[in-house]
């Protein structure tokens, strides 16, 4: 529905701030056609911004490197745990683990609307909404 406006707006020439821009560059070549080539020169990485302040994980007594992790010190301290609701639907409406309920749950899902695009998208993923994904947790 919105294809054509999201591949306009990739392809002005101006920089798009990515957080693990390797997964998301990838996504965004296989859905919609804009290259890494095109896009790569003019991603700005916050995972690789955030690795080189504190490269540890949490359970290395960093501030990790997760965009939730982050998110939580430099953004809102209070905001809430979407992966964490996701994966309860995934074993309780599903039967499913974190590593297979990507592929079960549906797109149109209740909870899908106050998820975060960069948790919802995943290699494989078809365009359509009536679409389930095919990718694994990343």
């Amino acid at each position: 529905m919105f294809e054509k406006a999201i591949v306009r707006a990739l392809r002005q020439p101006r920089h798009f701030t990515l957080h693990n821009a390797p997964f998301d560059l990838q996504v965004i070549d296989h859905d919609f056609g804009v290259t890494i080539e095109e896009l790569g020169p003019r991603a700005f990485d916050t995972r690789i911004m955030a690795h080189l302040l504190d490269p540890r994980q949490r359970h290395e007594g960093g501030r990790g490197l997760r965009l939730k992790e982050l998110a939580e010190i430099y953004v809102d301290p209070t905001v809430p745990d979407t992966e964490k609701e996701l994966h309860a639907i995934f074993r309780k409406e599903y039967k499913a683990t974190r590593e297979t309920g990507w592929a079960l749950i549906d797109i149109d899902h209740r909870s899908m609307s106050s998820t975060p695009a960069s948790t919802r998208s995943r290699p494989g993923a078809c365009s359509t909404s009536s679409c389930r994904w095919s990718g694994t947790s990343g």
